[in-house]
């Protein structure tokens, strides 16, 4: 994967299966570790495919960064953000801030009241990541080592 980035280009729901899978297999250890204790990898990312909104960036034809979020009930019901990841050796470039920002921006226009999502409570780089745009503890669920936070938009 080439290092130069078209930061400013973001796509939505342009994968397929193939490419999350594979986007999937260049994501730290730990990361994957954390969703296959909670649930089915592959049962997982065909929920996504079939059911998410896929915010994306791409380095030529590899998904390098993308934010999975469920937006399917309707604007009454809270946006669910299931997946931020971005691949090992594009970490630290910004692009999930990119990503959320647009996102936030585009449920914002969609006139989206809130977005939730759950965070690894020892998961420093994104619960950081999440404060700076706003988003706030909610609810404890410590007994997972995971808590919510929300974004009132």
């Amino acid at each position: 994967m080439d290092n130069k980035i078209k930061m400013e280009i973001v796509t939505i729901n342009n994968s397929n299966i193939d490419d999350i899978q594979n986007h999937f297999d260049f994501l730290p250890k730990e990361y994957i570790k954390s969703i296959k204790d909670r649930t089915d990898i592959n049962e997982y990312l065909n929920k996504i495919y079939n059911l998410a909104e896929r915010y994306e960036i791409w380095d030529k034809k590899d998904l390098i960064a993308f934010v999975a979020v469920y937006i399917n009930k309707g604007i009454t019901v809270p946006a669910y953000i299931t997946n931020v990841s971005i691949v090992k050796d594009k970490q630290g470039l910004g692009l999930a801030k990119r990503l959320l920002k647009y996102l936030i921006e585009d449920l914002t226009t969609k006139k989206y009241k809130k977005i939730e999502l759950e965070v690894k409570e020892d998961n420093k780089p994104a619960l950081s990541l999440y404060r700076s745009f706003g988003f706030i503890k909610q609810e404890d669920k410590s007994n997972q080592g995971y808590f919510k936070m929300v974004l009132n938009l």
